[in-house]
Formats: structure tokens, C-alpha cells, sequence
């Protein structure tokens, strides 16, 4: 079935997605704007995620900076702590790795920008950081035990966000 959307929600839509990524180039969200804030949010929480935390980690494994390739799955964690500036909230970050911040996307900090985010993205650091620890996922053999651990990992996760959503819908935001 067929449904027509109205323009009005189709500009709205245009703008978010060519406002959504300004942050990266020096350019804030205002945030008298609900619903690019709202974007923006579930944007940045969708970074420490599951399936992006391990993707992005794996393509530092191909970055043509040799520091980035060397990072542990420890730095890393710590790497986007720091990014999300969360070092008070979730910890493990120590001055000794302040070297880290620079290899985050130009050594940039962007906190999350509502108390929600805040807490998923919190939520979602320190999953993955007591996932790094758990040595057996990075040990031998290798493919077999991570695929095993991560798919674990993404249904918790999933179901975490899903009864998290339940949660708040009454505070969504709507076009």
C-alpha cells in the first residue's frame, strides 16, 4: 500500500539529513532544534554500538596511521570514552591515555547532547569495555569465539535499546 507523505515532512526530513553530520566540520547543532538535536542524538548513539564499535575497530586495523592500526581493543574503549567525553561517567580513562583523545576523528570530543543519549551511549561504553576485557572473545580461536560472544552481545544489546525506547516514548520527539 501506497501512502503519500506530505511535503513539509519531506523538506523537514531533507534538512535533518544535511544538517545531521555538521558537528564534524565546526558547525553546531542549534539546539532550539528539536528534531536535529533528536537526529544528531540517535546518531552519535548508534557510534559505540555493537556492530559500529567492532566495525570501526576493525578499519582502524587499515588506517594509514600506524598508531591508529596499533591500538588494543582496551585503547579503543578508552579512545571513544574520551570522544564522548564520558571519562567522569564511564572511567577507565587515565591521564597517561590522553594521547588517545588526539587519534579521535582529529582528537574532537562531542558529548552527547540529552540526558538519553547520555545514558544509552554511557550504557553502551561500558558493555564494550567489559567486553575487551573479557579476554576469551580476542583469544584463539578467534573467529569462532567472537562470532559467537558478538551475536550474544547484539541481542542484549537490541533488547536493552528496545525496552530503553518503551521506556521514553513518551518524551519523543515528532516531526
Amino acid at each position: 500500500m501506497k501512502m503519500a507523505m506530505p511535503g513539509q515532512y519531506i523538506d523537514e526530513i531533507a534538512r535533518l539529513i544535511m544538517i545531521h553530520d555538521d558537528p564534524y566540520v565546526g558547525i553546531p547543532i542549534d539546539t532550539e532544534d528539536k528534531n536535529g538535536i533528536a537526529l544528531r542524538a540517535a546518531d552519535r548513539s548508534y557510534v559505540p554500538s555493537v556492530v559500529s564499535f567492532y566495525k570501526d575497530f576493525l578499519n582502524y586495523k587499515d588506517d594509514k596511521d600506524p598508531k591508529r592500526r596499533a591500538l588494543t581493543p582496551e585503547q579503543f574503549v578508552k579512545q571513544r570514552i574520551a570522544f564522548f567525553g564520558l571519562e567522569d561517567v564511564v572511567g577507565g580513562v587515565t591521564p597517561e591515555d590522553a594521547h588517545l583523545i588526539r587519534l579521535n576523528e582529529g582528537g574532537r570530543v562531542e558529548k552527547p547532547y540529552t540526558p538519553v543519549d547520555k545514558e544509552i551511549i554511557a550504557q553502551m561504553l561500558l558493555n564494550r569495555r567489559g567486553e575487551v576485557y573479557d579476554i576469551a572473545i580476542f583469544q584463539q580461536p578467534v573467529i569462532e569465539n567472537f562470532a559467537s560472544r558478538i551475536e550474544e552481545f547484539i541481542w542484549k544489546e537490541m533488547k536493552w535499546l528496545i525496552d530503553k525506547a518503551r521506556e521514553h516514548a513518551s518524551s519523543r520527539v515528532v516531526l
